[in-house]
């Protein structure tokens, strides 16, 4: 979704906002089609596609050319530049959005004019608002809300003291990035006038994340918040004062499972320690053979702590010829010539290998990326690496595979599937290796053969033979959940061997859901290409699992259930 702050001039000529709160799908204003400037060039500032239409302004999303990059371009349109007045607001506008300099709110890059036309672009946020949330019914997480309150009130205490004028805080302004934290549209405008007094904005927050909230014990920290900040007008508080206090009612510590793992370790340590102690009582009363087992024992446990190279899958990386000729695409043949493709999912063992690379090559990152990821972008996945902030540190989802086998509640290890990638990682991994993401139609012909089967192993739902949803349980006991399939989240990417198509490729129906380099029309957002995800995972009910669609995530979302596999069009390197 696009996220962006405008001028007090396209404000007042916006939509009523009841529309956008009935709205399933998000605002209304996304659903325009293409106008005379998408397809050409303003600047150094490829047009692709219409965001939003207000009276004297257009929303563009578009690509900077000179440095390769996804941007939002405000445009100003020629017959309102005429009038004076309009156009000293909207470089007034986009002179007081380019002081902004802040973590939390979005920036604004640069200004110009080509051809009679006045634009700025700014940074392209494709995530949910707080407003879409609310107009689809959702709720938030008291964690969220906690952040949202920081968040926000840390940006508009920045306003204050920089001196910067804004205009009133919305639910539209709150941006939501799975996984992330909260951010801030940038609001920021030259027109000191529109800026809401403290209490009136703190009012609104307050009122904004009440309504969010669910009814249940955890919101009560939350719901604490937004009461003195709905009281803010008869019992002043400051900017400040509602980030300090939102930071009070955050978590202060690693969540109880990094407690118990961290107390496993030392646990372990001591053991080790102790058959060393017990190795040189061995020692002394001449026992070599008892030494040299408790030491054997005691390598091993380090090298368990301590390696990232325990696997069990043999062939981990294999690729499998997939022949040339007709198949069954959906509901239509189609042809296709001879690639190659990963046996398995891209495995945790294996991305790490990527990421030791881009480690050991500072410019590596830039060779191997999309012509549109962001700059800067990070290729660890979201839940990767160990959060240090944190005391005691909370363990990332490799260390605990690596160390102790267990994530969630259930079996994790280095040769399950990687996840927690997004599109801009899978791209680079894959470019990285010499190769591809698989198009829809290579998934599919590898999913169902040339029979067009509605299961890699045939048209018979069979709940034991994929790693699905049909067993999935939240509960957090580990003895609850996989009694279909026997996992109760991810498993190895060898397993179960039963979901194996007629080519010999595992794991099409189950485990993970996988990104693909096709790309199709966002179903929120005509006019936007975002790539399709294809097949079942351990969370989605089995139904039709090697024929499941999904286009729903752009390309900088991620999930917790989502992975991807390669194809290349030659052998694969010996």
């Amino acid at each position: 979704m696009v996220n962006v702050a405008v001028s007090p001039a396209a404000q007042q000529a916006k939509p009523t906002p009841a529309p956008a709160i009935k709205a399933k799908a998000g605002p209304v204003r996304a659903q325009l089609p293409p106008d005379d400037l998408v397809g050409t060039t303003l600047g150094n500032y490829e047009i692709q596609s219409l965001s939003a239409k207000f009276q004297t302004e257009r929303l563009y999303r578009a690509r900077q050319t000179n440095i390769e990059r996804q941007v939002l371009l405000t445009v100003l349109d020629p017959e309102s530049a005429k009038d004076s007045a309009v156009l000293e607001r909207f470089l007034a506008d986009s002179r007081a959005k380019a002081r902004v300099s802040h973590t939390t709110i979005a920036a604004v890059y640069e200004g110009g004019s080509d051809r009679g036309f006045h634009f700025y672009s700014s940074e392209f946020a494709p995530v949910p608002t707080l407003a879409q949330i609310q107009a689809q019914g959702g709720t938030l997480k008291p964690l969220v809300a906690l952040q949202i309150f920081k968040v926000v009130a840390e940006a508009l205490a920045y306003f204050s003291k920089e001196g910067i004028a804004h205009q009133p805080l919305t639910a539209e302004a709150i941006l939501l990035k799975p996984g992330g934290l909260p951010r801030l549209a940038n609001i920021a405008c030259g027109d000191s006038s529109s800026t809401p007094s403290d209490a009136s904005e703190m009012e609104a927050l307050g009122g904004f994340i009440h309504k969010s909230l669910p009814q249940s014990a955890d919101s009560k920290p939350a719901r604490e918040v937004a009461a003195s900040l709905l009281r803010a007008a008869d019992q002043p508080i400051t900017w400040p004062e509602v980030a300090a206090l939102a930071e009070s009612k955050l978590p202060k510590a690693a969540p109880a499972d990094a407690a118990k793992i961290q107390a496993r370790d030392i646990a372990v340590s001591r053991a080790v320690g102790e058959n060393r102690k017990k190795s040189r009582s061995r020692v002394i009363i001449g026992s070599s053979i008892s030494l040299a087992l408790t030491a054997a024992a005691c390598f091993a446990i380090y090298y368990h702590l301590n390696s990232s190279s325990i696997i069990q899958v043999d062939d981990l990386g294999a690729m499998i010829e997939i022949p040339a000729g007709e198949f069954a695409y959906q509901d239509e043949r189609k042809e296709l010539p001879k690639f190659y493709i990963s046996k398995y999912e891209v495995s945790i063992y294996e991305y790490k290998k990527f990421l030791d690379a881009l480690a050991a090559d500072p410019g590596l990152a830039a060779r191997i990326a999309h012509p549109s990821q962001p700059p800067g972008k990070s290729h660890v996945p979201k839940g990767w690496a160990d959060e240090t902030q944190l005391e005691p540190p909370n363990p990332g989802y490799f260390n605990r595979a690596r160390k102790w086998g267990q994530y969630q509640g259930a079996a994790l290890s280095l040769d399950s599937p990687v996840f927690g990638v997004d599109w801009f990682d899978a791209y680079a991994y894959a470019n990285w290796k010499g190769r591809k993401l698989p198009t829809e139609e290579q998934w599919e012909k590898v999913a169902r053969g040339q029979q067009g089967w509605k299961y890699p192993w045939g048209d018979e739902e069979e709940l034991k033979r994929a790693n699905t949803g049909a067993d999935f349980t939240a509960n957090p006991d580990p003895k609850k959940g996989g009694e279909q399939d026997g996992f109760k989240r991810s498993s190895p990417v060898n397993q179960p061997a039963s979901d194996k198509s007629p080519y010999g490729v595992v794991g099409l129906a189950g485990n993970v859901s996988e990104w693909t380099a096709t790309l199709a029309e966002d179903p929120e957002m005509p006019g936007e290409q975002i790539p399709v995800i294809r097949g079942g995972n351990w969370k989605n009910p089995a139904g039709s699992a090697s024929t499941r669609r999904v286009i729903k995530l752009d390309e900088l979302m991620s999930d917790e259930t989502l992975g991807f596999r390669t194809v290349s069009d030659g052998p694969p390197a010996q």
